[in-house]
């Protein structure tokens, strides 16, 4: 990469990050490696990581090539430490006919301080699970709350995202 494309590149990185309070950090993977990190400090272990390693973040990396758009992952565990939800943007040479695919952007938001956020961990008297699918024909994976929660709740939500859906579920 060139110095001046390397610049830019670090210059869209910082003005993202510095106005979107949830992004942990934007990770570039050519061939599913990822080459850069930004801010690298926090993120070394990132560097270097193979989606290839991990089956779980690979299918999703793939999930996101097949679709030749943007697609939500997590929460998951990464590999530098703590909790995210991923946005998944895969890069083809050859936009739009998406034939020649270069690799990934990775765009790390925080789940912890997204969760806080919202102020679902401050409700009181209510009973709160999420839910979310890797696939249309797998089992749901509870990642917030009781999983038995789904089964005599008294709303169930869904909640639509970019090529995914959450399902909610509350019980007063």
């Amino acid at each position: 990469m060139s110095r001046a494309r390397k610049c830019d590149a670090l210059e869209i990185a910082e003005k993202l990050i510095r106005q979107a309070p949830y992004i942990r950090n934007i990770g570039v993977a050519p061939d599913n490696i990822i080459r850069h990190v930004y801010p690298l400090k926090g993120n070394e272990k990132a560097l270097g990581f193979d989606f290839r390693t991990k089956p779980k973040q690979h299918a999703s990396v793939l999930k996101a090539k097949a679709l030749g758009g943007v697609y939500l992952d997590g929460p998951l565990e990464l590999v530098q430490g703590g909790q995210a939800v991923i946005s998944r943007f895969p890069i083809f040479r050859d936009f739009p006919i998406n034939t020649l695919y270069w690799g990934s952007v990775s765009i790390v938001l925080d789940y912890e301080k997204l969760l806080k956020d919202t102020g679902i961990q401050e409700l009181e008297s209510v009973d709160i699970a999420m839910q979310r699918r890797a696939s249309q024909y797998a089992d749901p994976i509870t990642f917030y709350g009781d999983a038995k929660l789904f089964s005599n709740a008294d709303l169930v939500l869904p909640i639509l995202l970019p090529n995914t859906q959450w399902t909610l579920a509350g019980r007063f």
